[in-house]
């Protein structure tokens, strides 16, 4: 204190009951707005509409995408692929408030205690340390939450390239062997401009022989992070053109230009939870392989783990059958130049669909061998 009030006492016990009294009221608005978090959390789980299995579309929403936003479902008033009202609200005071629903989604078991946790330490990083950290979960790839840390924003997006994961710790390109050319496929939640410059440039590139194979989903990713306001107003206006001019349907997050933030899709929870399973058998198999020229320690191992070895044998059977089948299928129709590009969105959203009930059925298999999402 100053020294005009250590010499004073009754001025230092005026100070001390003003710093109690904000203590106070600073404990009681935090405790509010994260009860706030988990009151609109509930509501918009109570009122919430089902997906095409008539699931909770709130109940099975990735609780990683509340930790920025609040997300209320809109009834299929926006599109059916397209449920949810978005609202910034993961910063500042707000953060109390997105923490409040994590912790909601948790205790009615839509969301696990790891996700939970990750998702607290990103808010409060994210609001209170004076630093861009990763909004990666620091709990699934702890070294790849460091790197992408510390790295500075400039060289961030190639960091985030060569670890294949972008700043929510998402694939940034598919990583699966394919047998089709990265340019003539491109996820499906990326703008279609892109999917189209990069069917253009590798057929340009070809008339001289030396064809430049560039998937979409990295064009879209670097001009995202260097380009952000340039690229964003040009795949809008081109997205809000191909809609007038009947080559797409009316997506409210492509064609709305700068509304389009307030609207969210769906995420695919069947997806979410097949890569949950996958990774824990691709460690069970990592464990086994290594153990093969190690005759001792591996029937040790299965001696702890006596169903690993058919796990990871079953699990690679169903991965290489119809599912293999409807990955590929699905790559060939986003490569079709002549199919139109709404029949082909179309047709595209039913082969994901057919192998979302694939993917339900090994989660379900897998969950009789005590593994679980």
């Amino acid at each position: 204190m100053p020294k005009h009030l250590r010499n004073d006492e009754a001025a230092k016990a005026n100070v001390r009951k003003n710093y109690a009294e904000l203590k106070k009221n600073s404990q009681h608005m935090m405790m509010g707005l994260m009860g706030a978090g988990a009151t609109i959390y509930l509501m918009a789980l109570a009122t919430s509409g089902g997906d095409d299995r008539d699931r909770n579309l709130v109940a099975t929403d990735d609780m990683a995408r509340w930790t920025r936003y609040l997300r209320l479902p809109t009834h299929g008033l926006t599109g059916k692929d397209t449920e949810f009202l978005q609202l910034p609200w993961g910063f500042g005071l707000g953060a109390f408030a997105a923490a409040g629903a994590q912790i909601a989604a948790a205790a009615t078991g839509n969301s696990k205690l790891s996700d939970m946790t990750g998702n607290l330490i990103t808010i409060g990083l994210d609001s209170y340390i004076p630093v861009p950290v990763s909004r990666m979960n620091p709990l699934d790839n702890i070294s790849a939450y460091i790197i992408d840390s510390v790295t500075p924003s400039l060289a961030r997006p190639f960091v985030e390239f060569a670890m294949n994961k972008d700043g929510l710790g998402r694939d940034i390109y598919n990583n699966r062997q394919s047998r089709i050319g990265d340019a003539y496929t491109g996820g499906d939640n990326i703008p279609e401009v892109y999917k189209q410059a990069a069917k253009e440039l590798v057929n340009l590139s070809n008339k001289f022989g030396y064809p430049i194979d560039v998937s979409p989903n990295t064009m879209y990713f670097f001009a995202n992070n260097y380009l952000d306001g340039v690229s964003r107003i040009g795949h809008n206006i081109w997205n809000v053109s191909a809609t007038l001019a009947g080559a797409k349907d009316f997506d409210p997050k492509t064609d709305l230009l700068v509304l389009d933030s307030f609207f969210g899709k769906k995420s695919n929870y069947d997806a979410r939870e097949y890569a949950s399973i996958e990774n824990q058998i691709k460690e069970k198999e990592k464990i086994l392989k290594m153990f093969e020229s190690h005759p001792q320690q591996y029937v040790e191992y299965l001696n702890s783990h006596p169903m690993d070895a058919i796990i990871v044998e079953e699990f690679n059977k169903q991965s290489a059958g119809t599912l293999k089948e409807l990955r590929h299928q699905a790559n060939v129709i986003r490569s079709m130049d002549g199919l139109p590009m709404r029949d082909r969105q179309r047709m595209v959203k039913d082969t994901v669909l057919t192998a979302n009930f694939v993917k339900r059925g090994i989660i379900d298999m897998f969950k009789l061998y005590d593994v679980k999402p």
